[in-house]
């Protein structure tokens, strides 16, 4: 059952009424749209909270004629009236999962969320009896809000699905609940440049007043948001999983915390895997042109080169791109492997074409070129991937209680049709991300007076000792250190891809292992840095 609550009055209503609702409005799936488009913001939860709004003139209206209204139940007519922008409402719901009004039934009935046009919230609510849902103020006064940055729109778009289903699993494993408070949640989304996550992060933060943000996802939106951050100190930002090396590493900002590694310390490992191992000597290398990559390569190019190895060309192309003929025609064919630092959308159109080309070479894999959102596309391009080695923070198969814990509650969450078979490194980002924010929101006893001190200095001092992926503790510059794991691409019996253990490297620090000095003397990672020396 579901209570629906607005004002003073309140109805059981049944999913089989709701589908009644949904019968009488033709096509409501297609052609209506309640308050818009888009089902990647809407978090299924045993409880949740909507806001509903009707603002917007551009929110086109559901029509129902008298006499079908007149066939409504009282929940019913409740909803319909707020579909025809008639009325403002919350609609409070407590039901299991099987209940709720999921994602599915949502398009089914055609009320499903835009990414852009709506100001709906989401909250979280733990185990609450109907009655105590009678005191909806109070409840919205005590919650505490997230922002969530995660790149909804371009070719990062799976990545940022699958980071809300890492999200959703931290929130159901504290039953919506930090520090006594609810968790009412600001979904923003991306479309992984720094402009559109500055302006979703505007949007949450000085429009929504939220008191924390969560995100995010992408190299050169973390940039942005450490650089917006310090104009906000009265917001607390934890980064959802962007991997630029910059965004902690120069000029961090006291309120922007890092719980995941950056690309360099994912590649760590690689180098002298795919040298002393593979016997790859000479590579060259295709990455996206922009600050996640570049400390990919650096990473990868710091062991690599040392170990003896030489780089001999660096093709960069924009994010997005369709069309990777001329790159494919220009790749060198008297190296001994190929290096690819892509993914998401890039990833899949490189590797179609590639094969409809001939390509034939080894292949070694950035961090997110192999990740769950590559291996479980459409297609068989994604099979060239199989034996290619590569690095990152998790491994599919790894036997660590903690992982495999993770990955049950990550399966039992969502039905194999709506997740990859296993939690990508995107799901587990923001898990820890959302995580580390509930701990020490608990800590606090969800006190975030005095400039959220209290709950900063959690968030500095907070060891994870039992994150799926390995112990991650913060620096002086509050970014992570933590464990990164060399793997291969195989082929399971089911015939899905996934990332097999190879080696574990534990305890990786941003300057990866160098001294401080040494490090800096580097350089910024860019196109061009760092230079391929066997000693630096």
């Amino acid at each position: 059952m579901t209570l629906c609550r607005t004002n003073s009055l309140e109805i059981q209503c049944s999913l089989p009424d709701l589908h009644n609702l949904a019968a009488l409005i033709p096509n409501a799936g297609r052609k209506q749209k309640w308050i818009a488009k888009s089902r990647q913001n809407w978090i299924a939860h045993d409880s949740i909270v909507w806001h509903c709004r009707a603002e917007s003139d551009r929110q086109p209206r559901i029509h129902l004629e008298e006499s079908q209204f007149d066939l409504l139940s009282g929940c019913q007519k409740i909803i319909a009236k707020i579909a025809q922008r008639k009325v403002m409402c919350e609609l409070f719901g407590r039901c299991r999962r099987e209940v709720l009004m999921s994602i599915d039934r949502l398009l089914y009935l055609g009320l499903n969320l835009t990414r852009k046009e709506s100001n709906m919230r989401m909250k979280y609510l733990s185990a609450l009896s109907a009655a105590a849902l009678v005191s909806a103020s109070m409840a919205h006064a005590q919650a505490v809000k997230i922002g969530v940055l995660v790149t909804l729109e371009g070719t990062y778009t799976v990545l940022g699905e699958e980071s809300i289903r890492g999200l959703e699993v931290a929130l159901d494993k504290v039953g919506g609940v930090a520090g006594g408070r609810e968790i009412e949640l600001v979904i923003a989304g991306t479309d992984a440049s720094p402009d559109s996550a500055v302006r979703a992060a505007r949007k949450v933060v000085e429009q929504d007043g939220v008191d924390i943000v969560i995100g995010p996802l992408s190299g050169s939106e973390g940039i942005a948001i450490r650089d917006y951050s310090k104009t906000q100190p009265q917001t607390t930002f934890i980064n959802g999983i962007s991997g630029a090396q910059e965004t902690t590493y120069v000029s961090p900002s006291e309120n922007f915390f890092r719980f995941n590694m950056d690309g360099a310390q994912w590649s760590k490992g690689l180098g002298n895997y795919i040298y002393n191992e593979k016997g790859y000597e000479t590579i060259a290398t295709v990455g996206e042109d922009y600050s996640f990559v570049y400390t990919q390569v650096l990473g990868l190019a710091l062991e690599f080169c040392q170990a003896g190895g030489e780089i001999t060309d660096r093709f960069w192309v924009p994010l997005g791109t369709k069309d990777f003929a001329s790159i494919i025609a220009a790749l060198p064919d008297d190296v001994d492997a190929i290096y690819l630092g892509l993914g998401g959308g890039d990833a899949v159109n490189f590797l179609n074409q590639y094969q409809q080309a001939g390509g034939d070479a080894n292949l070694v894999g950035g961090t997110i070129m192999v990740d769950g959102t590559v291996l479980s596309s459409k297609g068989s391009a994604k099979e060239a991937l199989i034996g290619v080695p590569s690095s990152g923070p998790q491994a599919d198969n790894w036997d660590n209680p903690n992982w495999q814990a993770f990955v049950k509650h990550y399966q039992d969450l969502f039905p194999p049709e709506k997740r990859f078979p296993s939690p990508s490194l995107l799901a587990t980002g923001y898990f820890n991300a959302t995580t580390a924010m509930a701990r020490c929101m608990d800590e606090v006893n969800g006190d975030l007076s005095d400039g959220h001190s209290a709950f900063r200095g959690c968030l500095a001092n907070l060891v994870m000792d039992d994150a799926p992926n390995g112990r991650i503790a913060l620096d002086e510059n509050r970014q992570a250190i933590g464990t990164n794991f060399v793997t291969e691409v195989v082929e399971l019996d089911d015939g899905t891809l996934s990332n097999k253990l190879v080696k574990v490297v534990g305890n990786v620090n941003q300057t990866l292992g160098f001294d401080k000095d040494t490090f800096a003397s580097i350089g910024l990672p860019s196109r061009d840095v760092p230079e391929c020396k066997t000693s630096y």
